[in-house]
């Protein structure tokens, strides 16, 4: 192989199918795993062109339906935002798109609590962090106490 993609690509983010491809056998991706890594860069640069949208315009709600497309087209890889970040990962070094959008989280939402618990496990368990001083628990990083027992959560205990 050349290394260059097989077929014409086209919308916003075409010119870098090619380099893409190139990058990821630079770092020791396998041809093949570098070239269906390469359709997919492929896939969305079409997908883009054919929504009218710019690489710039590339927001994680947009990302969460070029992954919804391609759920509905009956692909079997590459189907979440989170199975993108090594293409998104390159993207944004380049400065093709935007970098990542962060969310705030609140703290007291029970959301948050109960997302916890799912992580953590009903007896509330909290990781030990390494680089933390003294007890890091929820709580203590929140200021919050009200939200856990809507999680039927009454306390933390943590982790060796």
């Amino acid at each position: 192989m050349d290394g260059r993609y097989p077929v014409r690509v086209s919308g916003p983010l075409a010119p870098l199918v090619h380099t893409f491809r190139a990058e990821l056998v630079r770092r020791g991706f396998t041809p093949r795993s570098a070239q269906d890594n390469a359709y997919v860069l492929a896939h969305l640069s079409r997908w883009l062109g054919h929504e009218g949208l710019a690489a710039v315009e590339l927001t994680t709600e947009r990302l969460n339906g070029f992954a919804e497309a391609r759920r509905a087209a009956g692909y079997q890889r590459w189907r979440t935002v989170r199975s993108l970040r090594l293409m998104l990962g390159y993207l944004r070094e380049l400065g093709a798109i935007p970098p990542e959008e962060h969310r705030e989280i609140d703290c007291r939402s029970s959301k948050y609590w109960c997302a916890i618990a799912r992580t953590c496990g009903v007896n509330g368990s909290w990781p030990s962090a390494p680089h933390a001083s003294g007890s890091m628990s929820p709580e203590r990083f929140c200021g919050h106490r009200s939200s856990m027992a809507s999680c039927g959560l009454t306390r933390w205990t943590r982790r060796r």
